[in-house]
Parts: C-alpha cells; sequence; structure tokens
C-alpha cells in the first residue's frame, strides 16, 4: 500500500506493508519520501503538477518490487491544503490527480483519492493515536483522545470516558 499524504505546505508519499488478516496489527511503514510546494500551488499547471506527482509516483516504483506494483494499491488524501481553495480549483487539481494516478503501474481506487473533511482527518488521527497505543498494550480501546495542530488546519478528537455517562 501507498499513500501520498497533500497538505499544505508539501506532499509525502508512504510505503507500507501489512497482513491482510491484522491489517491494524501488523502496519510497517517501509518507505517515506517528501516533496515541497504544497499541492494547492499547481492549479493550471499541469506540467508542474505531472513533475510533481511523478517524482512521488517514481519513488514507490523504486522501492516496491515490480512484481507487486499491480498488487499495490496507490491513493493520494489531500487535506486543509486542498480544503482552503476554491471548489474550483480543487476539483481540476484532483482530477489532474485522478488522472496521473490512474494511469500508474498500481491498483488505483478513484473513491480512495479525494480531500478529506477535517472530521475525517480528526478521526484517522483518533484512531491512529489508539492503534500506537494498543500495539505497546495489545488491547485496542479507544481512551485517548488527538490533536493535530499543524499546517492550515486544526483537527481534535477525543474519546468520553464511559463513567461520564452515570
Amino acid at each position: 500500500q501507498a499513500i501520498i499524504d497533500s497538505g499544505s505546505t508539501g506532499s509525502r508519499v508512504y510505503v507500507y506493508r501489512y497482513n491482510v488478516d491484522a491489517p491494524l496489527q501488523t502496519i510497517e511503514e517501509l518507505h517515506s519520501k517528501r516533496v515541497d510546494p504544497a499541492l494547492a500551488t499547481f492549479y493550471k499547471n499541469r506540467a508542474g503538477l505531472y513533475a510533481y506527482l511523478n517524482e512521488l509516483v517514481s519513488f514507490v516504483e523504486e522501492k516496491v518490487d515490480k512484481r507487486f506494483h499491480s498488487k499495490t494499491s496507490l491513493s493520494l488524501k489531500a487535506t486543509a491544503g486542498l480544503r482552503t481553495i476554491s471548489a474550483h480549483e480543487r476539483d481540476w487539481i484532483m482530477a489532474e490527480v485522478h488522472h496521473l494516478l490512474r494511469n500508474s503501474s498500481f491498483i488505483f481506487n478513484p473513491v480512495e483519492t479525494r480531500v478529506l473533511t477535517g472530521g475525517e482527518e480528526a478521526l484517522f488521527g483518533l484512531l491512529a493515536i489508539n492503534i500506537a497505543f494498543s500495539n505497546l498494550t495489545n488491547k485496542l480501546e479507544l481512551s485517548m483522545g488527538a490533536g493535530d495542530l499543524g499546517g492550515s488546519s486544526q483537527q481534535v478528537a477525543f474519546v468520553v470516558p464511559p463513567k461520564t455517562f452515570l
């Protein structure tokens, strides 16, 4: 699995490996790379956008054995960097991203390449922190909150302890 995280200051691609029978318990980051500037800066600059994305896709091609390209999914998740621009600009950029990723050697699911809402971003952060700590304790419970104060947005998610409702 490879995911491009496009934020307000740049994009990072992550290459992961996991067991499909227990993905949350076995996920392991193998490689990552960051490129600048933000994806949003490429509105109406197709050549620049393609060079930018090709740098990330080429990195994944280099890190994933060619035998596994057709079995490896590649998607892009955009956050506040694209949420803060106009819908017209966002739609143009995402259409170009879809075109380029669709033509890569990897599995492309268009539903998985999209702009996340702030709420989704907060929930993913909440899950990530709880999964990280469950790996330390071997017990997955949503008991910790999470805050993300980076880039152009802020997400805070927390779980209310069950005793609060008594």
